[in-house]
């Protein structure tokens, strides 16, 4: 015998809050691919071999909010535009 399957019937608070959910992971779906297709996100082995700090040292910067990582897959990919001009100024501030 097959099993009934249940119906759950969501708020529509809880609805209308899954719903922008969904939009904005698609969004965020849709900006990580065009970004890619264009070479403009890079990630954290990049950052490393470009501008020659550690590991720890990228992650230390995302933890203090420096560099702005986007999370997919387990891997921080970050805006290399962004990732430029940060290193720009922190270079010139240590100098």
């Amino acid at each position: 015998m097959k099993k009934a399957k249940q119906t759950v019937q969501l708020p529509r608070k809880t609805a209308k809050q899954l719903q922008e959910l969904l939009l904005n992971y698609q969004i965020l779906n849709e900006y990580i691919l065009r970004k890619m297709s264009e070479r403009e996100l890079i990630n954290t082995n990049q950052i490393v071999e470009k501008y020659f700090v550690s590991r720890h040292t990228v992650y230390r910067f995302v933890k203090f909010g420096y560099l702005i990582p986007i999370l997919k897959h387990r891997t921080l990919y970050f805006d290399a535009e962004h990732t430029a001009e940060f290193f720009a100024n922190y270079w010139r501030r240590i100098n």
